[in-house]
């Protein structure tokens, strides 16, 4: 077992995480999108809000988490009301029944996939994970910012 933190187990870890999420999102609406786990993201953030939040900013919102250009994200959301899963009026979005549906059901069966091996983990070693991980998410984000 590598014990030395690196991109590649990083970059692993994502990966594997990525693939299990596009396999549980493979029987939903998502999965006909161009690209389902930025349909998820937007999904998860949108179910946050409890009324509809202005689209500009959720576009913003969108594009920060996933690190992506705020443009990049409009087809996404384009996207998504097309599959009726979120609802566009007056500049403003949210879920719709059917999208918080699927979220709501995609994320129990995440949860149900995903407990169980995060459980294998001793807790003093998921939180320094979750530590560690965090800060180097920190020292990126603010090489990013930085240009």
């Amino acid at each position: 077992m590598e014990t030395t933190l690196s991109p590649q187990i990083l970059g692993r870890a994502e990966n594997a995480h990525r693939a299990l999420l596009e396999r549980l999102l493979a029987p939903t609406t998502l999965a006909a999108m161009p690209d389902p786990y930025r349909g998820w993201v937007a999904l998860t953030l949108l179910a946050r809000s409890e009324r509809p939040v202005g689209a500009d900013r959720f576009a913003a919102e969108l594009a920060a988490a996933l690190r992506a250009d705020a443009s990049g994200v409009r087809s996404t959301l384009d996207g998504l009301t097309g599959a009726g899963l979120i609802a566009a009026e007056r500049q403003r979005v949210a879920l719709t029944a059917d999208g918080r549906a699927l979220r709501d059901d995609a994320q129990a069966r995440i949860a149900a996939a995903i407990g169980p091996l995060y459980a294998q983990l001793d807790d003093d070693d998921a939180a320094a994970a979750a530590r560690a991980l965090s800060h180097v998410t920190r020292l990126i984000d603010a090489t990013l910012a930085g240009g």
